[in-house]
């Protein structure tokens, strides 16, 4: 039977035994093979107490051993302490008897070695003497590398004086001697350099670090490398009549093509540290003044990698930065003179491909640096990412008046002024040139990424805001112009076209809307590059604008705000005026007939009333009196309105729905769908029109009953035009109705729980006593 599973950390019994008896089919195979099951386990149990006694019956067993044992180990113990204290008492005795000899032996040997001090600082004080004549004869002879060894040999002579009463005055001797040899050398190694004699640099390059002005050469290395790369800029521009443009792109050319050369001879010559002369021994006088070792001389080229020490390159980097913040002719000029070839209007686009020819410059050479220094490498880019783009910082702080003067111009050659003052002609213009508007504020936002990386944000904005304000002054003059034909008189052409150019108007803020989304998302993506950017050749709100620290606040903290603020209140104060005139137009023909109803004839007794009303007229019903002229007229135009409502209602009109509810609250619940602005626009000039109608029947003088009920019967044909509409008479008009049709004697009762001053003032028309 197996029973490794009683091993297992999470046996289970009941698992175990459904598991064995899961293949026995019938009850009595369980029940004989349970019995088997149960004589095994007891014959286990047997066995592992068996064994289990057996085991403890041999640990009792070894217990008397394993005590004595520990015992002798205790034993041993004791007796290594005793030793242990014997020997220590023994070396504290061996101390104390021998102090006085140890310290003797301490006092004789500090006054061997400031003995030997003393004698080497004699032989050096010697030495420098001798040095010091040897030295002035090389210097007739004008051999520098004898001169170099000499005045290394009095360098490390000097090191032995320093406590030497006239060590000062040997000091300042020796760096004279230093000048006079770097004065004779330099034209030599100034050759060298400018000549790329790489075994004769790297001479000077070790006598210079043995007489410790490696500093002083690095200068003049740096010197004459910018001098040779300077000459080649002044070929280029001299003996070339290309454009700047191009002399720029065959400079930086150069400039890309030496950098491996020139960063490869940087790290073959500049090798730190540099191997000096061994230290001297303890030989003759005469021998130390005459016995110098060679000069080292640094390995070869191909010897230190340059991606192995990223910090040799750094030379190199401080030769390019030197070199572009001193050319001569400057960048700057050389810009400023390429520019001047322009219109004021057109040097944005050369400004850009001059941006573009430094941005491809950039980004070469630090692809360049990547592939020769390894991936960690902690370069000092900075100072040469801000020499390359410092000449066109000055031209990006003027980007809002290049911006400006050319989106001027192409404002210009939108041509939105029609050859005469036809309106639909402007109207017309307007609606095409809001996708060219569109196109031209899209084309300024690329014109800022390729100019300004987007750090020019602040001053885009102030340039697409001139150009909107400049570009609604066409707005403005067709409203003038809508205001100057409008008449007294139904017109409905102008009507059309004044909701056609509220459409527009919609359309533009709709679209200024969009573009401001645009932007914020845009400038949003750029301003999170910048702060998570770690490549020095990118960072643009460092390398392209002044007060970088400053201007990048000013860019984050305004980049989610209503850009177009300013914008947006113009065009909703057009909305507003240009609203006020569409109504005037659709209003006024109801307006000047509801003038007229003062100069009707109401009632016998008045002074315009030049006809005698028969009084068995008066009692006569409804049916029998029509309305009157001026209310037929506005009831056949308020019939009509809808009619020239339809163009607008075809399809859905976003545009025109945004502007409406711009220019008045009342359409601010109307939702997508066409024609939904039609019931507001007729229930506004319905309310107004029984607003003026009721305030027009105050004005009545008289009234008579004949009067009363003409007045009551043309109030009722208007009720029943509204109705046609889906509209209702206001309940002041309602009121005054019910008030004319109430009979004099029953005036007063009838007239219970309508409005007091309306009852007053119909009573009053009435002549009924007031009781």
């Amino acid at each position: 039977m197996d029973i490794t599973a009683f091993s297992n950390d999470d046996f289970n019994i009941k698992d175990w035994i459904n598991k064995i008896l899961e293949s026995l089919d019938s009850q009595n195979d369980k029940d004989a093979y349970v019995g088997s099951l149960i004589m095994k386990l007891q014959l286990y149990v047997q066995q592992v107490n068996g064994n289990i006694e057996d085991i403890s019956q041999s640990v009792l067993g070894s217990l008397p051993r394993i005590f004595r044992e520990t015992q002798l180990l205790q034993q041993e113990a004791v007796a290594l302490k005793d030793k242990m204290s014997v020997v220590k008492d023994e070396i504290a005795k061996i101390e104390k008897d021998t102090s006085l000899s140890i310290n003797s032996l301490a006092k004789i040997d500090k006054i061997k070695c400031d003995l030997e001090k003393a004698k080497q600082s004699l032989h050096e004080a010697d030495n420098w003497s001798v040095l010091a004549n040897e030295v002035e004869e090389s210097f007739e002879t004008g051999d520098i590398e004898m001169i170099s060894k000499k005045i290394f040999s009095m360098q490390k002579s000097l090191s032995m004086l320093t406590n030497t009463i006239d060590y000062e005055e040997k000091k300042l001797q020796l760096e004279g001697l230093k000048n006079r040899l770097e004065a004779i050398a330099s034209p030599q190694l100034v050759q060298a350099f400018t000549t790329r004699n790489l075994e004769q640099s790297k001479l000077y390059v070790t006598i210079f670090n043995q007489i410790s002005r490696l500093d002083q050469l690095e200068k003049y290395y740096k010197n004459c490398t910018r001098v040779n790369l300077t000459s080649e800029w002044q070929k280029i521009t001299t003996n070339s009549e290309d454009p700047f443009p191009q002399h720029l792109m065959l400079f930086f050319d150069k400039l890309l093509t030496t950098f491996p050369e020139q960063s490869k001879t940087t790290a073959s010559l500049f090798v730190s540290p540099l191997s000096t002369f061994p230290e001297r021994t303890s030989e003759s006088r005469s021998d130390q003044s005459r016995s110098v070792p060679p000069l080292s001389i640094p390995p070869d080229s191909n010897s230190p990698a340059i991606n192995s020490d990223p910090s040799k390159i750094t030379l190199t980097l401080e030769i390019y930065t030197e070199l572009l913040s001193t050319l001569s002719p400057t960048f700057e000029n050389q810009i400023s003179i390429y520019l001047r070839q322009y219109p004021p209007a057109e040097q944005l686009i050369p400004l850009i491909n001059i941006k573009t020819i430094f941005d491809n410059f950039s980004i070469n050479l630090s692809h360049l640096l990547d592939n020769i220094t390894s991936k960690n490498s902690k370069l000092p880019t900075l100072p040469l990412a801000k020499s390359i783009y410092s000449p066109l910082v000055t031209f990006i702080s003027k980007y809002t008046t290049y911006e400006t003067a050319y989106l001027n111009q192409q404002l210009i050659n939108l041509q939105l002024t029609p050859s005469t003052s036809d309106l639909s002609e402007l109207i017309h213009e307007l609606s095409l040139s809001i996708p060219k508007i569109y196109e031209i504020i899209n084309g300024s936002i690329k014109r800022c990424v390729n100019l300004t990386n987007c750090c020019g944000y602040n001053q885009l904005i102030m340039s697409l805001n001139n150009l909107l304000i400049n570009y609604l002054i066409n707005y403005t003059n067709c409203l003038s112009l809508i205001s100057q034909i409008k008449s007294k008189t139904e017109n409905w052409n102008l009507f059309q076209q004044c909701l056609t150019l509220m459409q527009i108007i919609g359309n533009l803020q709709l679209t200024i809307n969009d573009i401001n989304r645009q932007l914020i998302t845009t400038f949003n993506d750029y301003n999170n590059k910048l702060i998570n950017n770690n490549n020095n050749f990118t960072k643009y709100h460092l390398l392209l604008i002044n007060n970088s620290d400053k201007s990048l606040k000013e860019f984050i903290n305004t980049i989610n705000d209503d850009i177009f603020n300013d914008i947006n209140n113009r065009i909703n104060q057009l909305c507003l005026k240009l609203y006020k005139v569409t109504y005037e137009v659709v209003f006024t023909p109801i307006y000047t007939q509801l003038l007229v109803i003062k100069s009707l004839k109401w009632s016998k007794n008045d002074n315009i009333d030049v006809n005698e009303v028969n009084e068995s007229l008066i009692d006569l019903p409804d049916y029998s009196f029509i309305p009157q002229e001026f209310i037929t007229l506005i009831g056949q135009y308020l019939m009509t309105l809808p009619q020239h409502l339809e163009p607008f209602l075809l399809t859905d009109n976003p545009s025109l729905n945004y502007a409406l509810k711009m220019a008045d609250d009342k359409f601010n619940h109307l939702e997508g769908g066409s024609g939904g602005f039609t019931g507001i626009l007729l229930g506004i000039v319905a309310k107004d029109a029984c607003q003026m109608f009721f305030d027009q029947i105050l004005g009545i003088r008289e009234l008579d009953a004949k009067g009363c009920k003409q007045l009551a019967v043309d109030i009722d044909y208007l009720g029943n035009i509204f109705e046609e509409l889906g509209l209702k008479l206001t309940d002041n008009l309602q009121a005054v109705a019910a008030l004319l049709r109430l009979g004099a004697d029953d005036y007063l009762e009838g007239s219970v729980g309508y409005n007091p001053r309306i009852v007053a003032a119909v009573r009053q028309m009435r002549n009924i006593p007031s009781g």
